[in-house]
């Protein structure tokens, strides 16, 4: 699907999650492919990457792209004059990836305003109590850490976690801590999680 990683399939799993459909969808069918990603990998120069522009211009004709059977049958036809099959497999990903992804943003989007309060006193950046968030933790997973022991408490909340860039996180936190002095802040309890 053109697009597929942040819309395509995350509809069409979550569809097929409410219909008891998952299990059996995945015997069928191994993975998907973004075929935006293709085409933005094949043609760099190009500024525009949507499926109309790209059919118009690299296969030199229009079409109906609300028809869902010319859609296709016009990404197909796209996909076999940029790319070879080496390349579409770089692009491609399994379920498992679109059900993690969707995971994540559920949990970002449960937990992240328990960070609101931190963000707007510039404690911690949005980026980054989204990523906290994503992985499940709430403002109060990192105070009862950072309460216990300190950084220490924090790096191995972070671990747990399973935070690939954590020495970059550590860092990055540990400059909060000494710029808004928000150990202090954490300690007192002064930032409430909100519900």
């Amino acid at each position: 699907a053109h697009n597929g990683t942040t819309f395509d399939c995350r509809v069409l799993i979550n569809s097929l999650s409410k219909t008891n459909l998952l299990t059996r969808f995945s015997n069928v069918c191994s993975g998907f492919i973004d075929t935006k990603y293709v085409a933005r990998k094949q043609l760099p120069e190009r500024k525009k990457f949507d499926q109309e522009s790209l059919v118009k211009d690299v296969l030199e004709k229009t079409y109906n792209a609300h028809n869902a059977v010319d859609d296709t049958d016009n990404l197909r036809l796209l996909m076999e004059k940029i790319a070879d099959i080496s390349v579409l497999k770089q692009h491609s990903f399994d379920i498992k990836y679109v059900t993690g992804s969707m995971s994540y943003n559920d949990r970002e989007k449960r937990n992240f305003p328990s960070f609101s309060c931190i963000v707007e006193k510039k404690g911690l950046t949005r980026c980054g109590a989204k990523s906290l968030a994503g992985h499940g933790l709430t403002l109060n997973h990192v105070k009862m850490a950072f309460q216990r022991n300190k950084e220490e408490g924090l790096s191995a909340l972070f671990k747990a976690c399973g935070f690939s860039r954590l020495n970059a996180l550590i860092s990055k936190l540990r400059t909060s801590l000494r710029a808004q002095n928000l150990n202090v802040a954490l300690s007192k309890s002064h930032f409430r999680d909100k519900p």
